[in-house]
């Protein structure tokens, strides 16, 4: 699809509106503050938009920056933009903190494959993970330089230089992915790194891939998901930890920190700044739980159920001719 020309993609769009069909799409990697044209999208999305947009009845986009950014590269486009946030799987609230730990640490002690050595690691810690002087801050997913999973590491080392009556704890647990257009060498470095962070008790890295069915417990189970992404739009890994009632903090970028902002979640530009806003939220109870709740409640209001109905919305407006629903844009005026 993001080929130089975006031959297949472009085919297909053409395909259908010679056979008279409505045309929607939703193009989830749209950036709004690339440096590679004055639009704020980069060159390869500017020249995929300039192909498609023509052919296209509606292009819905998950943020206000993204919609802003292709107005401004392409005003003439103005009416088929729409935005639609990225829906968010809500979990089970009533399950408890202390339970998800539980589910989570039994299944990297008995099913998960690490070694003996990192199963009584996690053994003897394992109390020391339900005292209330314990932070666990942590993430889950892929091994990419993007990703930067680094960055758990190197929060959890501010924290505990902000927090010395407490023990901060840093987890990251993932895989290279098996991609053809990236051999795994590439990445080993950044794998290698990780594992040379591990000391079983402070910075915790497991090489292992976290099943889906176990995955929300991980969520749930961490005081802070950090997502800290050095290249990023939107984030469906970030939409899924929202949706378990974890806390999620993160780096104020593109889709990601306007999605933060949204749901009154904490967002800095610096891993020192969000440091001194963790620390804040540890040190009041109340604040955080506050903050918790806000977390819920905009997961709740974007949840797969609600964002599925806006796209029959869309799909309505698209089939009768009539202008696009106003769904979830913030800004008002246009």
């Amino acid at each position: 699809m993001w080929g130089d020309p975006s031959v297949p993609f472009y085919k297909l769009v053409r395909e259908a509106k010679e056979r008279k069909f409505k045309v929607v799409a939703t193009l989830q990697a749209l950036h709004f503050q690339s440096m590679e044209t004055p639009y704020g999208v980069d060159k390869r999305e500017y020249r995929l938009l300039k192909e498609v947009l023509p052919h296209l009845d509606a292009l819905p986009v998950f943020s206000d920056g993204t919609r802003q950014a292709v107005i401004k590269a392409f005003p003439e486009y103005e009416d088929k933009l729409t935005v639609l946030r990225h829906g968010v799987q809500v979990y089970p609230a009533e399950i408890s903190q202390d339970e998800a730990k539980k589910r989570f640490l039994e299944n990297l002690i008995n099913q998960a494959n690490i070694s003996e050595v990192q199963e009584e690691e996690i053994k003897s810690l394992y109390e020391i993970f339900f005292s209330n002087k314990t932070v666990l801050v942590g993430s889950f997913g892929f091994i990419t330089e993007d990703r930067d999973p680094l960055s758990v590491f190197q929060l959890r080392e501010r924290l505990q230089k902000k927090l010395p009556e407490h023990k901060v704890i840093g987890i990251y647990i993932g895989i290279i992915q098996k991609r053809a257009d990236k051999p795994r060498t590439e990445t080993l470095p950044l794998l290698n790194q990780l594992k040379s962070i591990h000391d079983g008790s402070y910075n915790l890295f497991y090489e292992e891939y976290i099943p889906d069915e176990v995955l929300p417990f991980a969520f749930r189970a961490l005081d802070f998901t950090v997502i800290w992404y050095q290249k990023a739009t939107q984030s469906g890994r970030m939409a899924f930890a929202q949706g378990t009632g974890t806390c999620v903090v993160g780096r104020d970028i593109e889709g990601v920190g306007e999605t933060l902002a949204l749901a009154g979640l904490p967002a800095a530009k610096t891993l020192d700044e969000l440091a001194e806003k963790i620390e804040r939220l540890v040190l009041e109870p109340e604040r955080r739980e506050e903050i918790e709740r806000q977390g819920l409640d905009y997961a709740n209001r974007f949840s797969f159920e609600v964002q599925a109905q806006k796209h029959l919305l869309i799909q309505q407006a698209v089939c009768s001719g009539r202008q696009l629903p106003v769904l979830d844009s913030m800004l008002t005026g246009f």
